[in-house]
């Protein structure tokens, strides 16, 4: 199976968007925008499954879903679900942390885990994906915490863990990463 490299620069592309966005804009207003981008979400894939025919602009959401989500909610609105999630309850740096993550590590594991992976224990995820993913995490996190630490490390190796084991992980990086941040108070 092939990778489709269209919806990782989309999936990067809208992460940096988002985080961009929550920069500019007051964090109480970007909570409700994050929350009606949700909501409208919801509209679409409702639509998208029961009535597709009458969709507009096939030529730009089609190329992205995956084979399988033709039937079913998409990785798009479980991404949406888990930031929504996060951003309601850590910080503004913690919500840019996972955030950041979600963007740009998930693509940077599949992209190098298609090519350079050859361990695969669990279907379709390599473990040097994972390293990978562990790796950016980690960069990203240096990055925007201007620290290194222990918890920073467990952070990172609980997000590798979840990306390498769930099939969800649009939803279960944020909910398992906020749940991290909450209880470890990562800074």
């Amino acid at each position: 199976m092939g990778i489709n490299y269209k919806r990782k620069l989309f999936h990067a592309s809208f992460g940096t968007f988002l985080l961009i966005l929550s920069y500019y804009v007051d964090f109480k207003y970007f909570k409700l925008f994050l929350f009606f981008l949700f909501l409208g979400m919801c509209i679409f894939e409702l639509l998208r499954l029961k009535l597709e025919k009458y969709l507009p602009m096939k030529f730009f959401w089609k190329p992205l879903l995956k084979a399988d989500e033709s039937k079913r909610l998409t990785d798009a609105w479980f991404y949406l679900l888990g930031i929504n999630f996060s951003v309601f309850f850590v910080s503004t740096l913690g919500f840019r942390l996972i955030l950041s993550v979600l963007s740009y590590a998930d693509p940077v594991a599949a992209i190098l885990g298609h090519h350079f992976g050859k361990t695969r224990p669990f279907g379709n995820k390599s473990i040097e994906g994972s390293f990978f993913f562990f790796l950016a995490s980690l960069i990203i996190g240096l990055i925007l915490l201007k620290s290194f630490s222990l918890k920073l490390i467990f952070f990172c190796l609980l997000a590798s863990a979840i990306e390498f084991f769930t099939k969800r992980d649009n939803l279960w990086l944020p909910v398992g990463l906020t749940i991290f941040w909450k209880s470890f108070r990562v800074i």
